[in-house]
């Protein structure tokens, strides 16, 4: 830096030289170096290279933009910067108040003589000052900054190479200045967000916690008091193992510990509390240079809560089921006593006939015996129906044909009040089901459709094609998406509040008076429809007549022609009957006994068993077997076990099943092979004759 000795004449007119000093500056305030310094040396520099004396001044503008505090003075003693440091802005406040207020220079030739040092003559002279210079310094958005000054000991105006001087200095004066203020709000900024995060470590009630690359933590906010009891120093004294629980020990370490990038991650696990208790926690997971970042929630009150909900739905559901298994029970009960009771006194009334000699009149109490069993087996069907056990044949089949077929007994069931109109002109894709489960079903829904307009009106039935996407089958989680044929039977009958559909589907609700229905119609409907894949619904509004809706899933592949009734075969006779053999293995001994008798009468050898275990070894010693006539439910190996090791010996091996209740026959398609039937108990012993017939050709 050059001092007064080394001042030259007007140095500052060489472009270089002030271009070298600009330079100079402007590394200093990038560099970061102290605003006081960064002004000093530029206040020097402009002092050492004036070619008069000079001594010169920089204030800035203070926060409130009301006053001028003292920058740097190089040059001037304590008492100027006690002066001058505060002065309000304004006019008649010397050159550098005026400066500022009006935000242009203010050349002042002879302080003794302006208007603005009226109030400041004495200091002027106290200071040795006779002119003054002040020029603002404003920043890039025009903003005044401060002021700087030139003061001379004789009378003087500035020069146009005076005044370019005075123009760098202000430039650089501006930049340094911006850089202080703009460094002062960032480390205000900065303070900010420590004491922010600071506070938020401190007060947040969820579980800080830093965990180095070993997978320790190295620090922890005081919330670990508060939800697990420990302190931090002691948390932090612990290791992994000691603090979680031991079956989440393992992915515990592997979230916890930073072998791998990865995002944020979600974690439950449980923390051991002060107390040697357990407490589950929430984490949220991120990474970042090496370290893991956790913050966790205290659930365990959560966890309780949701426990004890449980517990109360799963104690709401089985109270709702013991009520409606005690209403199922009724049901039953009352309907099978009136069963056993025709059946009891029918078999009285036979045998006092027949004691009497009487054969003739016994007749009509066997029909009414048969007509009570074929009842009981009807109910005994709905009910597994209901409960989804019912065992099922299902077949390829189109419901506009099953329409067609059924269309004159639904006429004898509807009679002449009701309009029926079948619309069978349209064609439907194939579903596959239980023929006789749907025939049942369709049935019971028009006879219900009938029952509801007990003065007339029209009853629709119709098979459409259509769709169901997730939206639509929200309700019916246990029904996959996709085509389906809607069967439709709408009626104009009286109608349903809402009450009676919220109940519609109830095993043994009915509106109907005591004897006139079981009130099992529509609850056999819901469980086919959910034993078939597809879905029952109802639309109804009092007065308006109702809907049922049947969906089935569509079947893609061929639909084989109707069978020809089994009834249409033609007699036997002794001759024609060729030597066929039948195994017969069932566990209940008088079905066993009844059932070979019959098979006896065709003329068949019939070799028995009782279990599937000796069933498995007449099969393997017999030479011949023509038939397998097997109940389903055995002791030992069950039905269809005892029909794959039956077909090991005896390949192509011809299999009838016999059951009233088979677990695995509700699996349909899988159960039943090629070559396999199914005749559901109780069946008249006339209609397995026929089975049989069909299945042997005889």
């Amino acid at each position: 830096m050059l001092s007064n000795k080394e001042r030259v004449r007007n140095p500052w007119t060489d472009t270089l030289a002030r271009l070298e000093d600009e330079r100079v500056m402007l590394q200093r305030i990038a560099a970061g170096v102290p605003l006081a310094d960064v002004l000093l040396y530029v206040l020097h520099a402009v002092e050492a290279q004036s070619s008069v004396p000079l001594r010169t001044a920089i204030a800035f503008v203070d926060e409130g933009k009301k006053c001028l505090v003292h920058g740097a003075a190089p040059s001037f003693s304590e008492s100027y910067r006690r002066a001058i440091n505060g002065v309000p802005i304004g006019p008649n406040v010397g050159s550098w108040g005026a400066a500022a207020y009006f935000g242009t220079a203010v050349y002042v030739n002879d302080v003794m003589t302006d208007p603005n040092w009226v109030d400041w003559r004495e200091f002027a002279v106290e200071q040795g000052i006779r002119a003054c210079w002040s020029t603002p310094i404003k920043g890039t958005d025009g903003q005044v900054l401060g002021v700087f000054s030139n003061y001379y000991a004789t009378t003087r105006l500035p020069s146009p190479q005076d005044i370019d001087a005075i123009a760098l200095v202000t430039r650089t004066a501006a930049l340094a200045i911006e850089r202080w203020q703009y460094d002062r709000e960032l480390e205000k900024r900065v303070e900010l967000a420590i004491a922010e995060r600071d506070r938020i470590w401190r007060l947040s009630p969820e579980l800080l916690a830093v965990v180095n690359a070993e997978g320790r933590y190295v620090s922890v906010n005081p919330a670990v008091k508060e939800i697990l009891g420990w302190t931090p120093e002691e948390f932090l004294s612990m290791s992994l193992a000691d603090q979680v629980h031991p079956d989440d020990y393992a992915i515990s370490v592997q979230a916890f510990v930073p072998t791998g990038q990865g995002g944020v991650r979600h974690l439950e696990n449980r923390m051991r509390h002060r107390n040697g208790t357990y407490s589950w926690i929430t984490w949220s997971i991120s990474r970042s240079e090496g370290d893991v970042y956790l913050a966790g929630r205290d659930d365990t009150d959560l966890r309780a809560q949701a426990e004890a909900l449980r517990q109360a739905e799963e104690a709401l559901r089985q109270s709702q089921k013991m009520e409606a298994v005690g209403q199922l029970t009724g049901g039953i009960a009352h309907d099978f006593n009136n069963m056993l009771q025709s059946i009891s006194g029918a078999l009285y009334l036979i045998r006092r006939k027949l004691a009497a000699g009487d054969a003739a009149s016994a007749e009509r109490f066997i029909d009414t015996a048969m007509e009570s069993t074929e009842r009981a087996a009807r109910l005994t069907q709905r009910l597994l129906a209901f409960a989804r056990r019912q065992p099922i044949a299902p077949v390829p089949l189109c419901p506009v044909r099953v329409l067609q077929s059924m269309e004159d007994l639904f006429r004898r069931y509807t009679g002449e009040h009701v309009k029926l109109v079948v619309h069978s002109d349209q064609v439907s894709w194939p579903v596959s089901c239980d023929a006789n489960q749907l025939e049942n079903a369709l049935l019971n829904m028009v006879i219900n459709a009938r029952d509801a307009m007990p003065d007339g009106g029209q009853l629709d039935l119709r098979a459409t094609d259509t769709q169901l996407d997730a939206a639509a089958l929200r309700q019916y989680p246990h029904v996959k998406p996709g085509d389906f044929v809607e069967i439709t039977v709408s009626d104009t009958g009286c109608g349903m509040s809402e009450e009676v559909m919220s109940r519609a589907f109830e095993p043994f609700f009915t509106t109907k008076a005591i004897g006139e229905g079981s009130g099992l119609g529509l609850s056999m409907i819901y469980g086919f429809a959910q034993q078939a894949g597809g879905l029952v619904c109802l639309e109804s509004k009092e007065g308006e007549g109702t809907r049922v809706r049947l969906f089935l899933p569509r079947y893609v592949g061929s639909v084989p022609p109707m069978e020809t009734d089994a009834r249409l075969l033609p007699s036997i006779t002794e001759e024609s009957l060729p030597n066929f053999v039948v195994a017969l293995v069932e566990d209940d001994a008088a079905v066993r006994q009844m059932v070979s008798e019959t098979l006896k009468q065709l003329r068949l050898e019939v070799v028995t068993a009782s279990d599937g275990l000796s069933g498995q070894e007449l099969v393997g010693e017999a030479r011949r077997i023509d038939l397998l006539l097997t109940d389903v439910g055995l002791p030992g190996l069950n039905g269809r076990e005892l029909a794959d090791a039956a077909r090991r010996t005896h390949p192509n091996l011809k299999v009838l099943f016999m059951t009233g209740y088979a677990q695995n026959a509700i699996a349909g398609e899988g159960f039943l092979s090629e070559g396999m039937e199914l005749i559901v108990k109780p069946f008249r012993l006339e209609v397995l004759i026929e089975r049989v017939r069909r299945i042997l050709a005889i």
